[in-house]
């Protein structure tokens, strides 16, 4: 009922592909001024949000609930569905792979632990704090078990959400 009454609403995509649609909706709307907060990922959105000052108003919240988000590493663990050729690199059908948002493909693996632990390799030295979203193809039992893995080979405090996406089995993020 608030969003209703609102004249101001920010946008948060949470998905390059949807990011188009909501820039264009912001261009269009006659009611109210909706502006559109680039996020690439949930984990994006979520730091975002963590950044989002009350006093400010939707433009000026932007520039900072941008760089929140783009301030972590994400990663999103799938299963290939097909083969194919992603950076260059072969993947098999049913291989697991990583991806980072702006480097594409980090890891391939036929076994999934291998491959979450070399993507996760890729953050930068001095990873204090991991989260690992878990989506609707894992328990919470596998999330807290490749938490584990990763804390050890990151030496940095994990926690594990459930974050319910589809598509992606995790969903890492870094600070």
């Amino acid at each position: 009922a608030g969003l209703a009454r609102s004249r101001e609403v920010l946008v948060l995509p949470n998905n390059p592909n949807v990011r188009l649609a909501a820039e264009q909706a912001a261009r269009i709307c006659e009611d109210r001024r909706l502006v559109v907060v680039p996020t690439r990922n949930a984990a994006e959105g979520v730091a975002a949000v963590l950044a989002y000052d009350p006093d400010l108003d939707a433009a000026a919240n932007a520039g900072p609930m941008t760089a929140a988000g783009r301030g972590l590493a994400t990663l999103q663990v799938t299963e290939a569905v097909r083969d194919a050729k992603i950076g260059g690199k072969k993947v098999r059908k049913g291989q697991t792979i990583a991806l980072d948002p702006d480097d594409g493909l980090v890891a391939v693996d036929g076994d999934r632990d291998r491959a979450v632990l070399k993507a996760v390799a890729t953050f930068a030295p001095g990873v204090e704090l991991v989260t690992v979203y878990y989506g609707e193809d894992a328990t919470l039992v596998e999330a807290e078990a490749t938490a584990s893995r990763i804390g050890s080979a990151l030496r940095a405090e994990v926690e594990v959400v459930h974050g319910g996406q589809p598509h992606y089995r995790y969903l890492i993020s870094a600070e």
